[in-house]
């Protein structure tokens, strides 16, 4: 079976916030090859399992392990509230695990309000300007204070049990008010089923440890682009919690894109995203594999070859339009050298002495680029200070407000930042590296005003070479079952931290003349990035294996869930994702990660390829079962799909729009002598000329020409002249 997130069931007493449509105590399936046998107990559960399907259906020469399947129903079903409900329920069991600590939430709460008591401290209260700030601040933390209360209201309200397989076994993730554990079904088997049952008690083993032990535990990529879902103001605060959070995968989710207060901020997901693509694209491809089959293969015929490089020189531009390096003029000398030492690859690398530093960053070596890299570096250890939370409270306060001025403040906050290793220190990482380590393709003795194109291929070469050299030098090689050599990669050996920082204006350029990557659609952009995104996520996780000795989380089993991923997407691109998927995950190198892939979805075009056996049919916040279920879906016919998977309604399985539905009827009406809103038989005979349906247009020509025999006869005069002239060559004939 290998993994599987089988289903997931409400409790009785769950938060309603959460329950919406859906039912308490009803099982909702993933699979319906496992079929649950309702109980009045919720601790006793029973099921039996009856394998219809090619395990490897979805597998590629048994070398990626994956199965698929999806959520269907009409807006109002239940779709997102099944997504929501496993959200809160695997954020809740990460709390109470310890995984996430609910009182880092409250954090910023506490800071705001000891900053409020030394305003009224320190305030003339008879300055009304003071006196209406304090009374601000003083409601912000009021307003916080209740989103305490929803907190604690969450965390004691969601009971949910979610099924899962790990190989030929059943888990049951148990979620009741504070409580979480994870049971092991016993299975018999019986025929040709296979039967479990498990009686939750407090006599049951919780598995939790023995999973976490056994790489048994699953992680959930989450990627949600619908503009209204997931805002923090509607659902809670806990969900600022599992937005694309960088702990090096330690939280079992994350949810894509990132959202503050419901705004995805499209400018900084876009750099991300270009980053991510970056990554995969210069991902080094070895002599026995084929380009096209790499992930620089980005759209069909469309293969990246080229990097454009520009830098973006309005970055540092004063108002008067010239360049200005002020930080890199006061601090250079004062800092760099430490900056450069304490962000080091491994604890193992050697200091860079003065002598060296001179040599290298000296100001009469420094070209255009360097410079803007230096000053990037000071900007953005200053955005951090003043914007982030790291260390809020001593960083940010009126005594210690971070300042390039106070020595003693930035070696304390170089070393913490020295440990951020987290999508707040991603960019910095990136101009630093490309200040430490040098690569002929980048070719440093140019300034980069103008477009720069470097060669994917030895830009990828001399990343991979000097990544192993490095890996060589301070990572210890372990050994596997054939005596072969691998390396556990810590993260600050990813590809990612290596690529052209973002101080660039970068442009992907296709091989053959097929163009450059900033003129594909939105759509192709949108593809492109959220299977990259993917792509980085698995191939992290995949490279995160040690010896599980460092007591940190590591996963094998991946979940990812596509909430509506045909937003954007033109129909023939929603009827290629699946496969373009599957391909791009088997390109992944050395792969020991079995996924489950979840699409929630309104398409017919996806559907078509998942089997039915995979699907969850909702209506009204009931899982269908039986023979209430449509009978088809893969590789089924996409009218049909539509007509049977979408629960139109009896009337609407004709699939044409309401509007042209409408204007029909009324000429039906009118032909029937009914009282209808088309006014003379001119406007009916157009409307019946412009449907494109062929048997509706017949039938309604039928009876048009039944109501006006003479038309018909003038309609053949004028088609039997019109031969005639094509015959004598007065006319040419149509091809349409």
């Amino acid at each position: 079976m290998s993994f599987k997130l089988i289903a997931i069931r409400p409790l009785e007493g769950c938060n309603p916030k959460f329950l919406k449509v859906l039912k308490e105590n009803e099982f909702y399936t993933f699979y319906s090859d496992f079929v649950f046998e309702k109980s009045l107990n919720e601790n006793e559960i029973k099921l039996k399992y009856k394998s219809t399907l090619p395990e490897e259906l979805f597998w590629d020469d048994k070398k990626c392990h994956i199965n698929v399947s999806a959520v269907v129903g009409k807006n109002g079903s239940g779709k997102s509230s099944i997504l929501e409900l496993f959200y809160v329920a695997i954020y809740n069991f990460s709390v109470i695990k310890g995984i996430i600590k609910a009182d880092e939430i409250l954090e910023n709460i506490e800071f705001d309000f000891e900053e409020l008591n030394d305003i009224v401290k320190s305030s003339n209260m008879d300055d009304v300007n003071n006196n209406i700030r304090i009374l601000n601040d003083y409601k912000y933390y009021l307003e916080n204070k209740n989103n305490e209360k929803e907190i604690i209201e969450i965390e004691n309200n969601i009971n949910v049990q979610i099924f899962f397989t790990i190989g030929s076994e059943i888990y049951v993730i148990n979620l009741k008010k504070t409580t979480a554990t994870i049971h092991k079904l016993n299975k018999d088997e019986e025929g040709d089923y296979i039967q479990f049952y498990c009686i939750i008690n407090e006599n049951n083993n919780d598995e939790f440890k023995s999973l976490k032990q056994n790489w048994g535990l699953f992680y959930s990529i989450v990627n949600n682009y619908s503009l209204y879902g997931l805002n923090s103001n509607e659902i809670g605060d806990w969900i600022n919690k599992i937005f694309h959070k960088n702990d090096s995968y330690q939280t079992p989710i994350v949810i894509n894109p990132m959202r503050i207060d419901g705004n995805i901020d499209v400018n900084t997901e876009t750099d991300l995203s270009k980053s991510r693509l970056l990554s995969n694209i210069l991902t080094y491809v070895r002599e026995n594999e084929k380009i096209e089959d790499s992930f620089r293969c980005l759209v069909k015929n469309k293969i990246a070859s080229d990097l454009i490089l520009k830098l973006k020189l309005d970055k540092f531009k004063n108002k008067k339009g010239e360049v200005e390096f002020d930080y890199l003029e006061k601090y250079k000398e004062l800092y760099l050298l430490d900056i450069l030492n304490v962000f080091k690859i491994h604890s193992d690398e050697l200091d860079i002495t003065k002598n060296e530093f001179d040599k290298k960053y000296g100001d009469e070596k420094l070209n255009l680029a360097e410079k803007y890299a230096i000053e990037y570096v000071f900007r953005k250890i200053q955005k951090i200070a003043n914007v982030y939370e790291i260390e809020k409270k001593r960083f940010r306060s009126k005594e210690s407000k971070f300042d390039f001025e106070s020595k003693l403040l930035v070696r304390e906050f170089l070393e913490l930042l020295k440990n951020e290793d987290s999508h707040i220190t991603f960019k910095l990482r990136q101009a630093i590296n490309f200040l430490k380590y040098d690569y002929k393709s980048f070719l440093k003795t140019r300034n980069y005003e103008e477009e720069v194109i470097i060669p994917i291929e030895s830009l990828s070469k001399e990343i991979f070479e000097n990544l192993q050299n490095l890996q060589k030098k301070y990572l210890k090689p372990i050994k596997d079952s054939n005596d072969k050599e691998w390396f556990f990669i810590p993260k600050n050996f990813n590809l990612i931290n290596f690529i052209p920082p973002s101080f660039f204006e970068i442009d992907i350029d296709f091989e053959n003349n097929m163009g450059k990557f900033s003129f594909l659609s939105s759509g192709e952009k949108q593809k492109i990035f959220s299977i990259s995104s993917i792509l980085y996520h698995i191939m992290n996780i995949n490279s995160n294996h040690t010896d599980n000795i460092s007591g940190k989380y590591e996963y094998r089993y991946v979940n990812i869930m596509f909430d509506e991923i045909e937003l954007c997407f033109h129909p023939e691109m929603q009827k290629s994702f699946i496969n373009d998927l599957l391909k791009s995950l088997q390109r992944i190198d050395h792969m020991n990660i079995y996924m489950n892939i979840v699409f929630v979805t309104h398409s017919p075009f996806i559907l078509s390829d998942i089997p039915n056996q995979n699907i969850m049919y909702l209506d009204k916040g009931n899982c269908l079962f039986g023979n209430k279920r449509p009978q088809n879906s893969f590789g089924a016919n996409i009218t049909d799909l539509l007509a049977d998977s979408f629960f139109f309604g009896n009337g609407d399985k004709a699939l044409i729009g309401d509007f042209a539905r409408e204007k029909i009827k009324q000429v039906i009406k009118w032909l029937n002598n009914e009282e209808s809103k088309i006014l003379n038989k001119e406007e009916a005979k157009m409307i019946i000329e412009i449907i494109d349906e062929p048997l509706l247009k017949y039938k309604l020509l039928e009876m048009y020409f039944d109501i006006f025999p003479e038309q018909y006869d003038l309609e053949k005069e004028k088609e039997d002249v019109r031969k005639r002239a094509i015959e004598l060559g007065i006319i040419k004939e149509r091809n349409d």
